[in-house]
């Protein structure tokens, strides 16, 4: 499969080095601004292609893997939308990772304008004594640094 990480933020950045460069899928990383020289360096290691303009890379991939940062009206989307190619989130991709290897998994997700830490730190230590549960997000550990063998509330 060709998967093309659209935006080059941390949370792509993330998912790229802790999931999807031990994957056995053809890898793109388009972005609308340069690569640092570090970054270039790591993509041409790895036999990762880039483009620091969307197009062409984005426009033959299978599956477009959409940074949270990129508007829902921006040029990537439409490129997305116009060739029918198939997206998702980094949340998403490793959500569904999690219930490939382990189906009984639960994810509970908060979101809202206040109180998103409080109440998700208050779930999370109300469950972790009879669950073995990960707070992630803002809080704790990224979502790519999760153990994918092990069950989760």
């Amino acid at each position: 499969m060709k998967i093309c990480l659209v935006g080059y933020g941390i949370s792509n950045e993330e998912l790229l080095k802790k999931i999807l460069i031990n994957e056995d899928d053809e890898i793109y990383v388009s972005n609308n601004k340069p690569f640092s020289d570090k970054e270039i360096f790591f993509f041409e290691n790895n036999n990762i292609l880039y483009e620091e303009k969307h197009g062409e890379l984005l426009k033959n991939s299978d599956l477009a893997i959409i940074s949270p940062g990129i508007n829902p009206e921006s040029l990537p989307v439409k490129i997305i939308k116009e060739n029918n190619i198939s997206y998702t989130t980094e949340i998403e991709y490793v959500w569904k990772k999690i219930k490939d290897k382990n189906p009984e998994s639960i994810f509970i997700a908060i979101t809202g304008t206040n109180g998103k830490s409080t109440t998700t730190k208050l779930i999370g230590h109300i469950l972790k004594n009879a669950y073995n549960t990960f707070i992630g997000g803002n809080l704790g550990t990224p979502f790519q640094l999760l153990n994918l063998t092990k069950k989760y509330i």
